[in-house]
């Protein structure tokens, strides 16, 4: 089953984000099972939603971000069992 997974970044720039993003990108597969990502600008940081196709993978992503030093300590997050998800609005 899909899950969504929302994670609140206070305090966190674009640029912060960015040079992040791209420490995790560098990792061959980090991202295998991510269906969608989105980094939103919030009042006070970034917010990141993503889409996994199931909560193994979002595991798997989750155990392999600790070793990479990118982890966010204490950074509080949501995980929500998907009912439907559509890739574009006509699914």
């Amino acid at each position: 089953m899909a899950v969504l997974v929302e994670v609140d970044l206070p305090g966190t720039t674009t640029e912060q984000y960015e040079e992040f993003h791209e420490r995790l990108a560098r990792e061959d597969g980090v991202f295998a099972g991510c269906l969608a990502h989105v980094a939103a600008v919030t009042g006070d940081g970034v917010r990141v939603v993503d889409l996994w196709d199931s909560a193994e993978s979002m595991n798997r992503f989750a155990e392999r971000m600790g070793p990479l030093g990118v982890g966010v300590p204490g950074v509080a997050y949501t995980v929500s069992e998907v009912h439907r998800h559509d890739l574009s609005p006509q699914g």
